[in-house]
């Protein structure tokens, strides 16, 4: 079995490549299509209301989220600041 695998990954090197972004593809397709477009409840709602002033959500913060919300949201202006938290959320849960 795994003397075949091994064969499969040598006639087709960059196979691995392949499915991770086909993985990255499907989804991201499944969560854009369930994006919700403002804010909702719990913590999304926390986290659109934060990520735009760089503030500090419960107990642990979420610093490296909050920076890189805080760019992505500079660098992407499409949609409203809720819509582009939920995009950077998606976009990062897809990798």
């Amino acid at each position: 079995m795994l003397k075949n695998i091994k064969s499969i990954f040598h006639y087709f090197p960059h196979l691995d490549r392949l499915l991770a972004v086909i993985v990255f593809c499907v989804s991201f397709t499944v969560y854009l299509m369930t994006l919700a477009p403002t804010i909702y409840i719990e913590d999304a709602a926390e986290f659109a209301a934060a990520v735009p002033i760089l503030g500090i959500t419960h107990p642990s913060g979420f610093p490296l989220y909050m920076l890189l919300g805080k760019l992505f949201t500079i660098l992407v202006p499409i949609g409203n600041m809720a819509f582009r938290v939920n995009l950077f959320s998606a976009i990062t849960v897809s990798f």
